[in-house]
C-alpha cells in the first residue's frame, strides 16, 4: 500500500506539469487565434466573426402621412414590437413568468409558467406590444431568450372622421396596402421604401435610426377641412336619426376653386378597426361610387 502511495507521490509532479505545460500551448493557441500572422487566416477569421456577428435585416422606410388642409394628421405611424421568447432559454422561469404577466396583460402568470416550463419550441410569440411596454420588457434582463421585431403600424388619430376618404392600410411589412379612399388611391406615392441593412445579432440591438435614412413615402394634403368634415358628419348623423333614413352623404365644397371641403357618408367605419366591418360595401365612398338620381341639380342644364 505505502509503495502505491509513493508511485504516485512520485508521478503527481509529472502529471501537474504535464498539465501546466498543456495549459501554457492552450493559451498560445488562443492567442494566435487573436493575432494571426498570415494576412489569409487573420481575413477568414474576420469573415467568420462578421458572419457571426450580424445578419441582415428587411428596413422599411416610413409610409408617408395623411394631412387636412390646415395640417391637421389624419393618417400617420407608429412603431410596434413583435415579441417572442425562447423558453429553452430563461434561466429562472418562476421569477420571470410573474414579471412577463405584470408587463403584459393578454398573459396571466400560470400561462405563462406553463408556457416557459414545457414547450419544445425554440421561440414562442408573446405580443406586438408598443415602444413603452417593449422598454419594460427590455428592462427585465432577459437577454438571448428574448427576440424583437420591430413593425410599422397605420394609426388613424381622428378615428372615423373621414374615413371613406381616407381609406386605411392592410397587412403589415411589405405585404401592407392602401385599401379605398385615398390610402388605396395613392397607395405607389404613400408606400414606404425596402431596404437590406446588416444589423447587429446583440439581442436588442435594432437599427432605430437606419429606417429614417432611406426615402420614406410622400405625405399628401387634402383639401379636407377636419373642422367642417366633423360639423358635416355630425349634421348627417342628426338628419338620418330624425328622418329614420338608412344612409346619406353630404358634400361641402368652396365654390371659388372647387376645393372639397368635406365629403360624408352614412353609415361609416373606424379605419383603426377596418376588420370589424361586417358589410363591405360600407368600406366604399358612396359619395363618388354610387349611383343617384339627379333630380333638381341637373335642372342647370335644361
Amino acid at each position: 500500500m505505502m509503495q502505491q502511495q509513493d508511485i504516485v507521490r512520485q508521478r503527481l509532479p509529472f502529471v501537474a506539469g504535464a498539465m501546466f505545460f498543456a495549459a501554457i500551448l492552450l493559451l498560445l493557441r488562443v492567442i494566435w487565434f487573436q493575432f494571426p500572422q498570415d494576412p489569409r487566416v487573420a481575413a477568414e477569421f474576420a469573415i467568420q466573426r462578421d458572419a457571426n456577428a450580424g445578419r441582415t435585416e428587411r428596413i422599411e422606410s416610413p409610409r408617408g402621412e395623411i394631412y387636412d388642409r390646415n395640417g391637421n394628421p389624419l393618417a400617420v405611424n407608429t412603431v410596434q414590437y413583435r415579441v417572442s421568447i425562447s423558453p429553452n432559454l430563461v434561466s429562472d422561469i418562476a421569477d420571470t413568468a410573474p414579471k412577463l404577466a405584470r408587463i403584459l396583460p393578454n398573459w396571466d402568470e400560470l400561462e405563462l409558467f406553463t408556457l416557459l416550463r414545457d414547450s419544445t419550441n425554440p421561440a414562442e410569440f408573446l405580443a406586438v406590444v408598443d415602444g413603452e411596454t417593449w422598454r419594460q420588457i427590455r428592462d427585465l434582463g432577459l437577454d438571448f431568450a428574448i427576440d424583437v421585431d420591430r413593425l410599422q403600424r397605420r394609426v388613424y388619430p381622428q378615428g372615423a372622421l373621414g374615413a371613406q376618404v381616407i381609406g386605411f392600410v392592410s397587412g403589415i411589412g411589405e405585404d401592407a396596402r392602401g385599401n379605398y379612399g385615398v390610402e388605396g388611391y395613392y397607395q405607389t406615392q404613400l408606400a414606404g421604401r425596402f431596404e437590406d441593412a446588416e444589423v447587429s445579432n446583440i439581442p436588442f440591438d435594432l437599427p432605430e435610426d437606419f429606417a429614417a435614412q432611406l426615402e420614406s413615402g410622400a405625405d399628401l394634403v387634402l383639401t379636407i377641412d377636419r373642422d367642417i368634415q366633423f360639423l358635416a358628419e355630425s349634421e348627417l348623423q342628426r338628419a338620418i336619426t330624425e328622418t329614420g333614413a338608412t344612409g346619406g352623404t353630404i358634400i361641402i365644397m368652396d365654390p371659388r376653386n372647387g376645393d372639397v371641403l368635406a365629403m360624408a357618408s352614412y353609415p361609416s367605419f373606424d379605419p383603426n378597426v377596418y376588420y370589424e366591418v361586417d358589410n363591405p360595401l360600407q368600406l366604399q365612398n358612396p359619395a363618388i361610387s354610387s349611383l343617384y338620381e339627379p333630380g333638381s341639380v341637373f335642372k342647370v342644364l335644361t
